[in-house]
């Protein structure tokens, strides 16, 4: 079971070196970069609907509260395809992109799930996880015409990512958790100037920021239970979900390396230095990263459907990268979305039902650099279970799906975009994780 968890582990963390290398996003330049949405497949499906959600078959690692309803260990990786369409507003330009993202990697483990926890109203659950936070990937080309034509190429590349470990304790109807772990990324950033003149040599210069950062970072979490009708006479029980999750403004600590040079291009198209005018490395300087919370309310008919909202913010005015602060303001989106199961079939070879799965959001972005900017989608998916009836009596892997399609900016932004997601997630609760006895 490690060895196979280990390879699939080894391969998720290759991945990102080279998905992320094919996205061109502007707005990237801007903070530490795009975020990624940071739900898993099950949530995405649901328009994001996260803050009271809890399924033993799946993580939901946004609120580690969750993590007490763990039953089974539960390895769950999520992928993600998804195409963006970026229009130029002023210009009538379009520029198209593809991505193939690793978007999760957990491993959930229940510590305390036993008929006698249960009997006493308890349960724990622990969880691993590795995710990406931000995106840095864009590379822009304009050329202005003075005296001289100047090529300007402004291009930037990194991310940052959240490994962590997270633990969820529920007793009675209260569940609490925290995620605990080290966010840690780079951002290099290349500002170059070609004079375009045929008879007189100008020599090209760039001016590179590369900074390399990490440091301690949590969310806390609290879901709470509330028991409307009892299951009888074959119909289901009905409750409600509250739940809530938060992080505090946290301080990240970043070393950067700062070179202003004059450079030529190889016969590839690469770049190298030909003088340093100036450099200084490791340079000190702190980021401050914002507070987020969101709160959310969820309905459910047990084993039927259910319903939820949710609301989120994040205090992204208050981010600032070495004591300078960038073009960004408070986000805020509401959710709404929910899932119906159907019916169960009793018959010998009975397989478990079909998930649908169905959302939206509507919200304002972080980025302010031409006004305010909402940002919407819509989102549909399934849960498909994998059943052997020949291998184990009962079975508990999923594969969850969702499609996303929305729209970022309006026609006062500069730039509009465009974007379908389609994603899938793995939740593999099977025979790698059963403990067998031999008599």
């Amino acid at each position: 079971m490690l060895k196979k968890i280990g390879a699939i582990t080894a391969l998720v963390l290759t991945l990102p070196l080279w998905l992320f290398s094919q996205e061109n996003s502007p707005y990237s330049r801007f903070g530490l970069g795009d975020l990624s949405n940071t739900k898993n497949a099950v949530n995405r499906a649901m328009g994001g609907v996260a803050a009271a959600y809890s399924d033993f078959q799946s993580v939901n690692f946004l609120n580690p509260a969750s993590y007490s309803n763990l039953r089974i260990t539960t390895f769950d990786i999520g992928t993600e395809i998804n195409s963006r369409t970026l229009k130029d507003v002023q210009a009538q330009q379009k520029y198209t992109s593809s991505n193939l993202l690793v978007n999760y990697l957990q491993i959930g483990i229940p510590l305390l799930n036993n008929a006698k926890a249960f009997n006493k109203h308890k349960s724990w659950g622990l969880n691993f996880g590795l995710q990406p936070m931000t995106r840095v990937s864009y590379k822009i080309t304009t050329t202005t015409r003075q005296t001289d034509s100047l090529g300007l190429v402004n291009e930037g590349s990194g991310g940052s990512y959240y490994a962590f470990v997270g633990t969820g304790y529920k007793i009675k109807n209260l569940s609490v958790g925290i995620n605990f772990g080290y966010l840690f990324g780079s951002r290099d950033i290349n500002n170059r100037k070609v004079f375009l003149n045929d008879t007189v040599y100008y020599a090209k210069s760039n001016i590179r920021n590369k900074a390399n950062f990490g440091g301690v970072y949590y969310t806390l979490g609290a879901q709470y239970f509330i028991l409307l009708k009892e299951g009888k006479d074959k119909k289901p029980a009905e409750y409600l979900r509250l739940g809530a999750y938060g992080s505090m403004k946290q301080k990240i600590r970043a070393t950067t390396d700062s070179t202003y040079e004059t450079f030529l291009y190889d016969a590839n198209g690469g770049v190298y230095e030909v003088d340093s005018i100036y450099k200084k490395n490791g340079i000190k300087s702190t980021i401050n990263y914002p507070a987020t919370y969101g709160v959310g309310i969820l309905y459910e008919k047990e084993g039927k459907y259910s319903i939820g909202i949710d609301y989120t913010q994040s205090k992204w005015s208050t981010y600032s990268f070495g004591g300078v602060k960038d073009q960004l303001t408070d986000s805020w989106t509401i959710h709404v979305g929910g899932q119906v199961t159907g019916t169960r079939k009793k018959t010998k070879n009975e397989k478990p039902p079909l998930t649908y799965r169905g959302g939206f959001y509507y919200g304002q972005d972080i980025m302010s650099v031409t006004g305010k900017m909402p940002v919407w989608a819509v989102s549909l998916g399934a849960a498909l279970p994998v059943f052997n009836r020949n291998r184990f009596s009962t079975q508990f892997t999923v594969i969850n799906t969702f499609l996303e399609f929305g729209n970022r900016g309006q026609k006062s932004n500069i730039v509009k975009e465009n974007f379908i997601r389609l994603g899938v997630g793995f939740s593999l609760s099977d025979l790698w994780f059963r403990k067998y006895k031999y008599q």
